[in-house]
């Protein structure tokens, strides 16, 4: 009889608003703003994610829009004053559904923004321990597995928001979880009932985590935690990787992805690199 597993992963992602003052903020968060609960046809406003929270500065404010609708999503955007507001074409996103263009818009000209998308998850057998995917090839079916973010269910996000620490949280609902690999799609090795959540802390002020490793964060910094939970691995040696697309503002030649490492034991011993 086949062993089960409890699998829980958790990757920690940073993302510095350098261009926003440094200062405390006051933190809020609307799950669905601004959508007429009224509106009788399905899908209705409680069956689409949409958590908006805003992020007010003395000068200015960072507005973060967090969304499961389609791919897994975050827009982040820093408006320069704290009197603009975001707003949601909600009858265009319940009707149109091949065309949300421009459902998102603001009543400022922004600062600066930028966008993730998660597209897809991967499970990868590394038989050879290198923590590397490109040592394997997609084309060898009994080596790549790819879990499509698109296709799964997601739990209603305000069973999961906490107000209080300013911690969103995005998680799917268990499910059976579709395998694909380079020529079909099929089901995963027995039947999933595992989750992956998004959860993503805000913070208004300067401090460090309370959880491990203990990361410091000021008032521009937002931390991301994905976590893999009770997930059967395909494979006795399986890695995971997250398909991510990132988007801003900045030209081209502005956009730094920079890795630093530390061995700073203070909080947590141990040597780190962050990304």
């Amino acid at each position: 009889m086949a062993a089960l597993y409890n699998l829980y992963v958790t990757f920690v992602i940073f993302f510095v608003l350098l261009h926003a003052s440094e200062a405390s903020r006051k933190i809020s968060m609307q799950i669905n703003p601004g959508c007429d609960t009224s509106i009788p046809h399905p899908p209705a406003c409680d069956m689409k994610n949409i958590v908006y929270a805003k992020a007010e500065g003395p000068t200015d404010t960072i507005h973060y829009i967090f969304s499961t609708i389609g791919y897994p999503s975050v827009l982040t955007v820093l408006a320069p004053d704290t009197s603009g507001k975001v707003i949601i074409d909600w009858n265009k996103l319940l009707n149109d559904t091949t065309d949300w263009a421009r459902t998102v818009n603001f009543t400022f000209e922004p600062v600066y923004s930028y966008g993730m998308i998660f597209r897809r998850l991967y499970e990868y057998n590394d038989h050879n321990d290198k923590a590397d995917m490109s040592a394997y090839s997609p084309e060898q079916n009994d080596t790549w597995k790819i879990h499509d973010l698109k296709d799964m269910k997601w739990q209603p996000a305000d069973k999961f928001i906490d107000q209080r620490h300013h911690v969103v949280t995005l998680q799917s609902m268990p499910q059976e979880w579709m395998c694909k690999n380079h020529t079909e799609v099929y089901p995963c090795k027995s039947n999933q009932t595992g989750t992956i959540s998004f959860v993503w802390s805000l913070f208004g002020n300067n401090g460090r985590s309370s959880v491990l490793p203990h990361l410091e964060y000021n008032s521009n910094i937002t931390h991301m935690d994905l976590v893999i939970d009770n997930i059967k691995p395909e494979y006795s040696k399986s890695r995971f990787a997250m398909e991510m697309f990132l988007m801003s503002s900045d030209k081209k030649s502005h956009t730094q992805s920079k890795d630093t490492k530390s061995i700073d034991d203070e909080y947590s011993p141990g040597v780190f690199k962050v990304g």
